[in-house]
């Protein structure tokens, strides 16, 4: 080792100018390096600071309450539109008229059958028999398309044509 020694010892000037020139080369990349990374940091935090001086973190706690907030309104709607096609089982949706002639000494065909009826076939029916001295208006239960009191055939023909049900 002895050579090796007196060669580094011969040329220590040498060995230590190179030596500061990689310490100078080291210190500029080391400064380019930490320049760039301000830039992205400066880049970053404008990304996550959004147009109205918020960040990225407000913004999505934000949105995630507004979900769900929205979530529990479609619950809620959910909900209200489940009620309703229970509760538009017990409304009309089945309509028969009938008009005829009660009497003959009557013109035209004033006197009528009206069935209004729900989806189950239950409601009323409703006669209006029209004559020349009055006029007379009858309400009978109609429950599952049939009623416990007599009916006449314009109120049978009314509850079958709400039925859809052809009547002869």
């Amino acid at each position: 080792m002895g050579p090796l020694l007196n060669y580094v010892n011969a040329n220590l000037s040498l060995f230590v100018l190179i030596t500061l020139g990689l310490i100078i080369v080291t210190l500029v990349l080391f400064i380019v390096i930490a320049h760039k990374m301000y830039k992205s940091v400066l880049k970053y935090k404008e990304l996550l600071r959004g147009t109205d001086g918020k960040n990225l973190e407000e913004i999505l706690y934000e949105k995630g309450k507004m979900m769900e907030h929205i979530l529990l309104e479609m619950e809620i709607i959910r909900d209200t539109a489940k009620n309703a096609e229970i509760n538009s089982k017990y409304s009309i949706q089945r309509v028969g008229l009938v008009r005829y002639n009660a009497f003959e000494d009557t013109g035209g065909d004033l006197s009528y059958a009206l069935a209004l009826l729900n989806s189950e076939a239950d409601g009323v029916v409703l006669s209006s028999i029209f004559s020349q001295e009055e006029t007379r208006t009858y309400c009978k239960p109609v429950s599952r398309g049939e009623s416990k009191y007599p009916l006449s055939d314009e109120e049978r023909k009314a509850i079958a044509q709400a039925l859809n049900v052809k009547y002869e």
